[in-house]
Order: structure tokens, then C-alpha cells, then sequence
């Protein structure tokens, strides 16, 4: 219980000058809650970012296949029925089947999902000033050649990371603050093939300290109590015809049911129910794609009053944005050419968002469904938009090891060290109201035996 005085014995207000003391030492929360404001809004600017991408990936995995893609078997225009693969939680795993997957069920435990090395470099004060020292180190990711990069000491860390991120190595480089320093932070692709080596080629003695704290993973999952693995979380021979999505790794089992199914009919106006389930499931992803676009152009740009994200100018999302943009915008091969989105009635819009031109669409697809098959599934059923996306997606939004998952977790632990800050300075704060209180009661008491004394002295004095 707080106890106040007016400070009688001496005539001061002493309960005035406590208070004013006690709010001078709390004067750095105000500062504290708003750099734990800002880190908050910029996590939920992630988490907002990180859904929009999983909900992007989840339409790119529903036409993972030509029948998906279609409604019908891809096999032959005659097959009157088509397989589908059911999964008993989509939370945890999706999946699709071909033709040649046999009718069935099996049961599926994800162990682990794969992972991204991922590496840190020592701290740095500044993202944007000067480094301090010249060099030049080698990336080496799995089996592939080694990558030189090169720095100067009047470089930044964000200068380091552009130069990563411009040259051949496969790898995404981004600069991360904690609150108090600033780190290059180097992730590169799932799986333990692409693990990553570092080598000091010129210069001081590795200027960037970059330390391992994610190990580069494969999947591991059981199949019917076999155990398989996987560089990436999508997995396509461990159940012949059906391929699968790890989502999550819980321990537990998850159903897979194959079943077969009628396939979709034609229209009696001749136009091919396939051709309109193809619209459809595209103009899913091109929607949900421009959900995306739509959240990045938010932070990395102006709006009309001249307002910023709260991500304006971030690195990292400036590469998410060109990775989309080089996905889509890309060219795959077919019968000896090249198919596109403009192909298909796909148009690019200046702020990088997708306009589908149904008309166009369907008369390509009627003319040669083949080519939209090279554009979405790429040369041989390996790569197209779907394994670019879902490649680029996972990158970015992997639990605990993605680009923009790790950069929210940061961002969180910011927040929860202001709040741990914050209630330092508050803890102080009290114990120096508490401390002078008894202080001031303590003279205020002196000041009253003084007081006392003076009367009955002037007392005597005037007998």
C-alpha cells in the first residue's frame, strides 16, 4: 500500500516531488512500447504475408496433376472414370493421383519435415554503414561449384546481401535486427544435398563470423510403417501414381485414401468440361496470386497520401516479389518452342498483379491442352509454375527455418524483450518511489522533532 504526505514537519510537498521522480525514471517506457509496437505490426505484416503464401501454395498443389487440373484423366479421352487421393487431414497433408495409382488406403506419418541450412552472421550495429573491412568468401551449396562474393570495407551488410542475392549461388540472403543489432543471414534450399560450406578466400579472418543454426534436413516420413526421404516436403514414389504434401509434422497418422471416381462429362454445346475446370482451377491460383502481389505492394510501395508500409524498401520481400514475378513470368518449352501465360490469355499488370482473359484461355487450351500442361507442369511433368511456386512458397514460409517465418520469429522475440524491458524500467521505477518515500518520511519526522525543539526553546527564551 502506498502511503502519501504532504510533508508537514518541513513544509514541502513531498508526494509532488516522489511522483515527479518516479515519472522521470519511467520515461524511457513510452519509447520502449513503441519499438515494441512497430515490431509487433511488423510480425503481423509477415503473418499476414506468410498466410496469403500458403493459401497461394494450397491452389498451386490442387492442380498438381493434369487429371486435377482437368477434372478428367489425362491418360485417354475415353477413360470413363479418374482417380482421386482423399486426405483424412488437410492440415497436415494433401494430395493428388494419376491414372495409375491403385485404389486403396494408406496410412502416412510425417517424422520431419526437410529444412534449409540456414546461418548467421556476428552483429553488426548498422544495417547501412560501413562494414569496415574488404574480403571475399566462397558459398558451396551441396555438390554444385563454389560461388566467390566479394566485399569492400565500405560496404553494408545490406550491400553483402544484395551482391548473394544478385550472383549464381542458391541461396537468399537477408540482414535480420533483433532490437538491438543487425545480422546477414544466409538461407539456402531444403534438404541435406543442399547443405552449404563457407570459405575464407582473402581478407581478415572471415569478417562475417556466418555460424550455423539450422542444419539443412530431409523429410522423413513413414509409408504403411516404412520410413522414406525427401530433400523437399513433396513426396512422388513412395506411393506409386499418388504424390503427397507433407504440411505439418505432428507425429501422428494421417489417412490417405485412393478412390476412382466418375470422370466429368462434355457439355452438350461442345464445350469441354475439362477446358472450363482448367479455367476455374487457374483462375483460383491467378486470385490467390494476386492476393500476394497485392499484400507486397502494400508495404514496398506509396499509397495516394504518400503513406509506407511498415516494410517499406525490405529486401527480403523486394526478392520474394521478383521470385514470383520470375516464376509466372517465365518461358517453358513445347514441341520445340516456348508456351508462356500470354499463351494462355495471362497478362501482367503494371503493379505486378494477373489478368486472366477467359476467352483467350479456353480457345488456347481447346487448341493444344498439351501446352498448358508444359507451362504448368514444365518440361516432363518436372518444374513448370507449380514446382516454381511451391519451391519458392516453401523457401519462404517453412516453419521455424523459412525466410519470412525466421524474420517473424525474430520479430516477436523483439517484441517480447521490450515487454521484458519495459517491466525492468517499471520494477525500478517502484522500488525508487518505495525508497524515497521512507527517506522522505524519514526526514519529515526530523523536521517535526526540529520543529519541537525550536518552539520550546523560543519558549524559554521568552519566560
Amino acid at each position: 500500500m502506498t502511503t502519501g504526505f504532504s510533508g508537514i514537519g518541513a513544509g514541502v510537498d513531498f508526494t509532488g516531488l516522489i511522483d515527479a521522480a518516479v515519472e522521470a525514471e519511467k520515461a524511457t517506457i513510452s519509447g520502449l512500447q513503441t519499438r515494441k509496437t512497430d515490431a509487433n505490426r511488423k510480425a503481423s505484416v509477415l503473418g499476414d504475408l506468410i498466410t496469403k503464401l500458403k493459401a497461394l501454395d494450397l491452389k498451386v498443389k490442387a492442380l498438381d496433376t493434369p487429371a486435377e487440373l482437368f477434372g478428367t484423366s489425362s491418360e485417354s479421352s475415353t477413360t470413363p472414370t479418374v482417380k482421386q487421393a482423399l486426405s483424412g487431414d488437410e492440415s497436415k497433408l494433401v494430395a493428388s493421383a494419376t491414372s495409375s495409382a491403385s485404389v486403396g488406403s494408406y496410412t502416412i506419418r510425417a517424422l520431419n519435415l526437410s529444412a534449409a541450412q540456414v546461418n548467421r552472421s556476428r552483429t553488426f550495429s548498422s544495417s547501412d554503414g560501413e562494414i569496415g573491412s574488404s574480403g571475399s568468401f566462397g558459398i558451396t551449396v551441396g555438390d554444385s561449384e563454389r560461388v566467390d562474393i566479394s566485399f569492400d570495407f565500405s560496404e553494408s551488410l545490406e550491400d553483402v546481401a544484395a551482391s548473394i542475392n544478385a550472383s549464381d549461388a542458391r541461396v537468399h540472403a537477408a540482414v535480420a535486427y533483433d532490437g538491438s543489432s543487425y545480422q546477414l543471414v544466409v538461407t539456402g534450399e531444403p534438404g541435406e544435398e543442399n547443405a552449404i560450406s563457407f570459405d575464407t578466400l582473402a581478407g581478415p579472418d572471415m569478417e562475417f563470423g556466418l555460424n550455423e543454426v539450422q542444419a539443412a534436413q530431409d523429410a522423413r516420413f513413414l509409408v504403411d510403417g516404412v520410413e522414406y526421404r525427401s530433400s523437399s516436403n513433396t513426396a512422388t514414389e513412395a506411393i506409386e501414381g499418388v504424390t503427397f504434401h507433407l504440411l505439418e509434422a505432428s507425429g501422428s497418422d494421417v489417412n490417405l485414401t485412393v478412390a476412382e471416381t466418375a470422370a466429368a462429362s462434355t457439355e452438350e454445346d461442345g464445350a469441354s468440361t475439362s477446358t472450363e475446370t482448367a479455367l476455374s482451377r487457374v483462375d483460383e491460383v491467378v486470385s490467390a496470386y494476386n492476393d500476394v502481389i497485392k499484400a507486397l505492394q502494400t508495404q514496398l510501395t506509396d499509397d495516394s497520401t504518400g503513406n509506407r508500409g511498415k516494410l517499406f524498401g525490405d529486401l527480403t520481400l523486394q526478392s520474394l516479389q521478383r521470385g514470383l514475378g520470375g516464376v509466372i513470368g517465365s518461358g517453358y518449352g513445347h514441341e520445340g518452342g516456348n508456351v508462356s501465360m500470354g499463351t494462355f490469355g495471362i497478362t501482367i499488370n503494371r503493379d505486378g498483379s494477373l489478368t486472366l482473359d477467359s476467352t483467350k484461355f479456353s480457345n488456347a487450351v481447346d487448341s493444344d491442352s498439351a501446352g498448358l500442361e508444359a507451362f504448368i507442369y514444365g518440361d516432363n511433368g518436372e518444374g513448370g509454375i507449380t514446382g516454381g511456386l511451391s519451391e519458392l512458397i516453401d523457401r519462404f514460409t517453412q516453419s521455424t527455418t523459412g525466410i519470412l517465418s525466421s524474420r517473424q520469429s525474430l520479430l516477436k522475440d523483439e517484441a517480447n524483450r521490450f515487454d521484458e524491458q519495459i517491466e525492468r524500467v517499471e520494477d525500478r521505477a517502484t522500488q525508487l518511489g518505495d525508497r524515497l518515500r521512507k527517506q522522505f518520511a524519514a526526514l519529515d519526522r526530523l523536521m517535526v522533532n526540529l520543529n519541537s525543539q525550536t518552539t520550546y526553546i523560543a519558549a524559554l527564551f521568552n519566560a
